[in-house]
């Protein structure tokens, strides 16, 4: 076998001359032994012209120039005796001077704040601002007119920057301006239209750019999360402490309708919805929760219930309860006095909440409707999601040799959640 000649064609994807090109050749000889050698380029036509001699078969050439990526070509000589091949060089991310001008309609707009991934300017009488040393890629580009009057839209969008996108345009856009997705060159069915008009609407959308410095929703409306410890469980008004967790989900069987030879659905009629979930709790008792259940089902909450303070039926549970209050101080006497009047009013009516002597048959087989009220972080935010209508379905027990506590695991349908 002789010589296999190698012809490389160099290009970049920017069509630029390329600066200060290397290249180094890599190949392993029949004795396992690796090999480099750097190749010089004769000309400035940026071809390397090379060959590859038996019993070598296979080499790769590693091509760098100043301000693009190293681009690695593999030649295989195995049955060819020339193998021509090409390649594009792809330019490095670098710092480039980006333009950002500010228009209504063809007009330029001054006093236009924008901000460029963080860095904040002011559109000149030009509308433009001149940034420096921005480095190729994604980047927000935010812009807000409420300083100029005209009831102009806040808007922002995410650019690319690269050699060839060094200027961007922010058109602004008055309020509630339907002209803002027009749609060029209309399809000639109604159909074809609307599709048209719907992508005509995509492409207008002022979609929130990704911007780390930016103020979201978890620094405003929402503040902070919640872990399980900060949720409470009750049913209707009484406190399970025993509660280990809760979940639940709904399940709403929509059902697609298709019209005379439609490939895609025309509309969802609406079918039955159900949630389902499983509740776990400690085991402290035989049928905990079939107890509790009873007490809720006896319960007589029309005698002397306090309807213009919500907060005093619970805490009465809590004391019929035995259990402690945590936030005892935070409720003034006067409704201290309430509560013990309505735990009177109760143990009057002959409702308990005691286990011992109770009920004791299994929770799933009373049928007794209940709502689950789930209680998230501080009583007074009144973050609250309540299961309405549920009814047990399933129960078991889980005893294992982990050393973990014993558990009652009960299976739960339920009509809706708000």
């Amino acid at each position: 076998m002789g010589d296999t000649a190698i012809v490389i064609n160099i290009g970049t994807e920017d069509a630029q001359p390329i600066q200060k090109l290397t290249v180094f050749k890599n190949w392993t000889e029949s004795d396992g032994a690796v090999r480099m050698q750097p190749l010089t380029i004769a000309d400035e036509s940026f071809t390397i012209n090379d060959s590859i001699s038996a019993p070598v078969t296979y080499a790769t050439y590693q091509i760098k120039a100043d301000g693009y990526a190293q681009a690695d070509v593999a030649a295989s000589t195995v049955g060819q005796t020339k193998v021509n091949l090409a390649v594009v060089l792809h330019k490095t991310n670098q710092s480039r001077s980006v333009t950002t001008i500010a228009k209504a309609g063809d007009d330029p707009v001054a006093g236009v704040k924008v901000d460029l991934w963080g860095d904040q300017q002011t559109s000149g009488t030009d509308g433009k601002v001149f940034w420096t040393n921005v480095t190729d890629g994604d980047r927000s580009l935010r812009w807000d007119p409420s300083g100029i009057g005209g009831n102009y839209q806040a808007g922002s969008k995410t650019v690319t920057v690269s050699a060839s996108a060094t200027s961007f345009e922010m058109q602004l856009v008055q309020t509630g301006d339907k002209d803002a997705a027009a749609v060029q060159n209309p399809a000639t069915t109604p159909a074809d239209q609307e599709v048209k008009q719907q992508l005509g609407s995509l492409g207008s959308m002022q979609l929130p750019a990704v911007d780390p410095e930016a103020l979201n929703l978890s620094k405003t409306a929402y503040q902070g999360y919640y872990t399980s410890a900060q949720v409470k469980m009750y049913i209707g008004d009484l406190f399970i402490d025993e509660m280990v967790s809760v979940e639940w989900g709904v399940q709403e069987n929509s059902v697609p309708l298709f019209g005379y030879c439609s490939r895609l659905a025309d509309a969802y009629a609406e079918g039955r919805s159900l949630i389902q979930g499983q509740i776990l709790i400690n085991y402290t008792a035989p049928w905990y929760l079939g107890i509790t259940l009873q007490n809720h089902k006896d319960k007589a909450p029309d005698v002397g219930k306090q309807d213009d303070d919500p907060e005093i039926e619970p805490l009465a549970a809590l004391i019929l309860q035995g259990k402690p209050i945590d936030n005892a101080g935070d409720f003034t006497p006067d409704q201290w006095a309430k509560v013990y009047a309505r735990v009177d009013q109760l143990k009057s009516a002959g409702v308990s909440f005691s286990i011992s002597g109770a009920d004791s048959s299994p929770a799933v087989y009373k049928r007794v409707k209940f709502n689950i009220v789930l209680e998230f972080g501080d009583p007074a935010r009144k973050n609250r999601r309540m299961l309405r209508d549920c009814k047990l379905i399933s129960c078991n027990q889980v005893v294992d040799q982990s050393g973990n506590n014993v558990f009652e695991s009960y299976g739960f349908i339920a009509r809706d959640a708000i």
